[in-house]
């Protein structure tokens, strides 16, 4: 009888232990320090947020306040940066390129792509931002000119006095006489002394376009003229040929 009850209380007990939750796991007490430094870790990482937060809006601020100096007509956004020269050409955009031109050499840029796609404008101005180019090309900048459409009239020199003369190959070019524009309100008088000025001035500034046509291609001041005469379009493999142009891409 003992055994038999000895194994009847054993069977109960290994059926008590074999039952979930017969046996309670006892209290887990929270580890105070392991739930402080999960805070500090938690802080920790807040602060850094709100230091990168900071560090990206300085950033943000000085580039905006950086691309603020330059004109519209300035990208700068590039790794190469480029200018644009889209429109009519008048005495803003020499004053623009110089100032975009001057910041980028001081900023230690040594290229620029200037993009043109204009039908002329001012033939002064013109030959100014030529002049201009050609300033910063002999201080040791690289200034590539590319030619994207049509290049005409007072954007032609300007394209001529690149370092390298790149045109897309269906852009189209042309020459002509320069035009004296006169705006007048009613009747004006000009005396004879008045249009003989103005003949020497246009004169002076043909022979400044020709010759810088002539300095910056295989062919001289003669053949441009003929070229200007008539008003001549010519195609970038044109161009190519009489030495305008460097490389069609």
């Amino acid at each position: 009888m003992k055994k038999i009850l000895l194994i009847t209380v054993m069977t109960v007990v290994m059926l008590f232990l074999s039952m979930p939750g017969a046996i309670a796991d006892p209290p887990v007490t929270p580890d105070e320090s392991k739930v402080d430094d999960r805070l500090i870790d938690l802080r920790e990482r807040e602060l850094q947020l709100e230091r990168d937060k900071f560090e990206y809006q300085k950033s943000e601020t000085a580039r905006a306040e950086y691309e603020s100096q330059f004109s519209s007509a300035c990208d700068i956004k590039r790794k190469i940066p480029v200018y644009s020269i889209v429109a009519g050409i008048y005495y803003v955009d020499r004053l623009n390129l110089r100032k975009d031109l001057s910041i980028l050499f001081e900023q230690g840029h040594r290229e620029v792509v200037i993009y043109i796609s204009s039908g002329g404008g001012d033939a002064f101005t013109g030959l100014s931002m030529a002049d201009v180019i050609s300033e910063f090309i002999a201080k040791g900048m690289t200034i590539t000119t590319h030619a994207d459409g049509v290049v005409a009239s007072a954007a032609v020199p300007i394209y001529a006095v690149g370092s390298e003369r790149v045109s897309s190959p269906s852009t189209l070019f042309m020459v002509h006489e320069a035009a004296l524009w006169k705006f007048s309100f009613g009747y004006s008088k000009e005396s004879h002394s008045d249009i003989a000025a103005q003949k020497q001035m246009m004169d002076k500034l043909q022979k400044k376009y020709l010759d810088l046509l002539a300095s910056r291609s295989n062919r001289d001041s003669e053949f441009w003229l003929e070229l200007e005469k008539k008003t001549s379009w010519f195609t970038a493999e044109e161009a190519l040929e009489w030495g305008l142009v460097d490389r069609i891409k």
